[in-house]
């Protein structure tokens, strides 16, 4: 399956960063209470559509924390875990076997593309840190490409 069978095909991520003017921008126009970003005669709405629409996320589908929440990672999630020998897992590195393996189909690929992608959009952390605690409601049977994902990052 490639990536875009997954329907994230209109994902445009730059991993070294967003222009810092830009960012700053719409984080000061966003409005929480509205779920908007204030442009003063327009507000435009942060729902799951737009977000769907700006970066390509699928919308509609199984929603992720229906699935049950597992403490450990199991089958493929731990031998994807496990390639990374240190504690945290870093977008650096995960770039670095992206790069490496472009034209990989298999489902490391794709778990290191969700990880990276999920972690620059969701929970950027400080020290190379990427955000994993999304993965644990994974199993070796969960549809990727079935997840609703617009709504999960605007819940999150």
């Amino acid at each position: 399956m490639q990536l875009e069978e997954w329907d994230f095909e209109n994902i445009s991520m730059v991993v070294d960063g967003i222009p810092a003017k830009l960012g700053h921008f719409v984080v000061d126009k966003f409005k929480p209470e509205l779920m908007a970003i204030d442009l003063g005669s327009v507000k435009v709405e942060v729902d799951c559509e737009s977000l769907h629409q700006l970066l390509g996320e699928p919308y509609g589908g199984i929603t992720l924390t229906s699935f049950e929440y597992k403490n450990d990672f199991e089958g493929t999630l731990k031998q994807w875990r496990e390639m990374y020998k240190k504690k945290y897992v870093g977008p650096s590195k995960i770039v670095q076997r992206i790069e490496k393996n472009a034209d990989d189909d298999s489902i490391m690929f794709k778990l290191d593309f969700l990880v990276l992608s999920m972690s620059t959009m969701l929970e950027c952390q400080k020290h190379e840190k990427c955000a994993l605690d999304f993965l644990r409601y994974f199993s070796n049977d969960t549809k990727i490409e079935e997840i609703d994902w617009s709504t999960f990052i605007l819940k999150k």
